[in-house]
């Protein structure tokens, strides 16, 4: 039921290893010649010899290894510094399982060799598996390739014949695709290729990093998102439907369908750019978050951005938007048309959208209540406060137990008797001073006190309440 393989063991007439058996090469080398297969367990093992690691080989020449059991790379007691081979063609269609790094080649073997995952293969959490040598072709034939390690197919295809998925990796790297199979990446950190011949869809939260060409249709489904690394370029010639999440600084050189959410820069701020069309359809949403009147998210669209759905609005940083200022979110060097159907903001806002012939701006404001005044904008007004305001006066006010609660009964005709008339010359300062007197007195509706009611409160002698 077990066979231990040490030293470099030739077997030339095939070999099967049974359901139910087990076999493992430890620090060794296992060379067959003609087709063989395991329905078992078959363990290639990299192990301490007494002066050093010794890694494990698996190669076939001249002939195919079928898996139907289990395969299993792994590290027995070494410290991992040493790489297990696995050499010549390969059909899984059961579970290989890659616990160490692990490289498929074509060197041992000095002939071209194919993987063919037919099954699931899964890389451990901090090893690396490599497909390497340029006479080495990776086929996905409708199986699996998961796990939370490192998949590279280094310098070579993966040829996509079946539809079939890659998820949960670290990282993901090829330098082309091909094939009629559809790809589902899902769940990936990070995913690299140079180009991209087939069909592709991404299901799980995936890191687009480098450039890339895609010829064929690239999908983004539901529950899935793509983020588009700094500096990264995904060229799609056959453009991208988003019906998950686009997200990212990256550029899409491409046209780009939105039925889902296009979330400039992620969680942060930043730049998207499309180049090409950009079209929202009615089930689409722009998602942007502003944080300054020079920070904010944009999507810059080097063709026509046809506009539907909805427009959602954040606000970092405590924010308070200048209504006059246009928040240019959305440019299009070609041409606008359409609107958003609707617009949403946080609690406390209050935005619109102002629409231009190649764009589209938000322009806000913070609804603020006088109850709210102390909350909101006193924090960080205090300082243009000082130059209105004795310090003694501002110290009163913090310290003063007002009802400054929202929906306090007659809290504005109570608040504007304690602070009096506005005194002439606090109307017309310009500058700095000019633009808070007018955001207290129009936009809050409150009238700033005089000098004489001024120093009345300091004093302790004004009316009570």
């Amino acid at each position: 039921d077990s066979l231990i393989v040490t030293g470099h063991t030739k077997v030339t007439a095939g070999l099967e290893n049974a359901s139910g058996a087990t076999m493992a090469v430890e620090g060794a080398t296992l060379e067959v010649t003609g087709d063989w297969s395991n329905a078992g367990t078959l363990e290639v093992q990299a192990l301490w010899i007494g002066f050093g690691n010794a890694a494990s080989s698996v190669w076939t020449r001249s002939g195919t290894l079928t898996n139907t059991g289990t395969l299993r790379s792994r590290d027995l007691n070494t410290n991992g510094a040493s790489v297990n081979v696995l050499s010549g063609n390969l059909i899984n269609e059961g579970e290989v399982l890659i616990d160490r790094n692990t490289q498929f080649s074509s060197y041992w073997v000095d002939a071209a060799s194919t993987y063919t995952e037919k099954g699931t293969s899964t890389v451990k959490s901090g090893v690396t598996w490599t497909i390497a040598d340029p006479r080495t072709t990776f086929v996905l034939d409708g199986g699996s390739v998961t796990g939370a390690g490192t998949f590279s197919v280094s310098n070579q295809t993966v040829d996509v014949k079946q539809d079939s998925r890659v998820s949960g990796l670290a990282s993901f790297t090829s330098t082309r695709f091909t094939g009629t199979g559809e790809l589902n990446v899902a769940g990936t950190s990070t995913f690299t290729s140079t180009t991209v011949d087939a069909p592709m869809i991404f299901s799980g939260s995936v890191t687009h990093a480098g450039n890339g060409t895609a010829s064929r249709s690239l999908r983004i489904v539901s529950g899935g998102t793509l983020t588009l690394g700094s500096g990264s370029v995904l060229t799609s010639g056959q453009g991208v439907i988003n019906e998950g999440v686009l997200a990212g600084t990256g550029t899409l050189a491409g046209s780009l369908t939105n039925a889902g959410i296009v979330r400039p820069n992620g969680d942060g701020l930043g730049s998207l750019t499309i180049q090409g069309d950009y079209t929202q359809t009615a089930d689409g949403t722009l998602d942007v978050q502003l944080a300054a009147n020079t920070s904010f998210d944009r999507l810059n669209v080097s063709g026509t951005a046809s506009l539907a759905g909805a427009v959602k609005v954040g606000v970092l940083s405590a924010y308070s938007p200048n209504p006059s200022f246009a928040h240019a979110v959305l440019t299009a060097d070609t041409a606008r048309t359409g609107q958003f159907g609707s617009l949403s903001a946080p609690t406390g806002y209050t935005f619109t959208t102002e629409y231009l012939a190649k764009g589209a701006s938000l322009k806000g404001r913070l609804d603020v209540t006088p109850g709210d005044y102390f909350e909101h904008l006193y924090p960080q007004l205090r300082d243009g406060l000082k130059d209105l305001f004795p310090v003694a006066l501002l110290e009163r006010l913090e310290a003063a137990p007002l009802p400054l609660t929202t929906g306090a009964p007659n809290l504005d005709g109570r608040l504007e008797t304690q602070l009096g008339n506005l005194d002439t010359r606090f109307a017309n300062l310009a500058g700095t001073t000019g633009r808070l007197t007018k955001l207290l007195t129009e936009g809050l509706k409150i009238t700033l006190p005089s000098q004489s009611d001024c120093n009345a409160i300091v004093t302790g002698s004004a009316p009570a309440g």
